[in-house]
């Protein structure tokens, strides 16, 4: 019984200090062609049992500098991918990550929109694409024009989620002038 209570002791301290500590987890590391960059996806805990935060690290490997680019609490990044077309003298990074608890409920969850994002290949500049109450279910870029084209909904009927009554959405981005072509709302 003695030695039980001591584990249990021990168990618990454990527990309590880690309740202090700061947990970091690095997911996916992805070189991005034709610079001297890597991009790292984080994780971090601040506490165990907790939500935490995701951001990006975009590390310079000539010489070991290192941007974070951070995203709002409890956000979680979904897709990180390179665009590269030489043509149009476009190389920059899309991001796929849910950033807004459109329902307001405790957190960022499953049911919250996913955004995206266009950020430079060094993580110095950020530029959100879409709007907090689309909803992007898929993406895809032009090499011929470097426009990305977005397919999702838009929550119109402003509940929180997307559903039956909500209209449907295409938004058209140029990556090489970083501007909206066109913006449609469809039933």
């Amino acid at each position: 019984m003695r030695a039980l209570f001591i584990i249990s002791l021990i168990l618990l301290s454990n527990i309590a200090s880690a309740q202090k500590s700061k947990f970091y987890y690095g997911r996916d590391f992805l070189e991005i062609e034709g610079t001297n960059y890597v991009v790292s996806q984080i994780y971090q805990d601040y506490k165990l049992f907790s939500e935490g935060q995701s951001f990006l690290e975009f590390i310079n490997t000539e010489n070991g500098d290192v941007t974070k680019v951070e995203f709002s609490k409890d956000a979680s990044i979904v897709d990180v991918q390179q665009v590269k077309i030489d043509e149009k003298g476009i190389n920059t990074m899309i991001i796929l990550a849910k950033t807004v608890n459109l329902n307001g409920n405790k957190s960022i969850d499953w049911t919250d929109p996913t955004q995206l994002y266009v950020i430079s290949i060094d993580g110095n500049e950020k530029v959100r694409i879409t709007e907090d109450h689309f909803f992007v279910k898929s993406w895809v870029v032009n090499q011929q024009t470097g426009c990305i084209v977005v397919i999702g909904g838009y929550d119109t009927d402003k509940n929180g989620k997307i559903n039956y009554k909500d209209e449907r959405g295409t938004l058209i981005y140029n990556l090489k002038t970083m501007s909206v072509v066109s913006k449609k709302q469809t039933s």
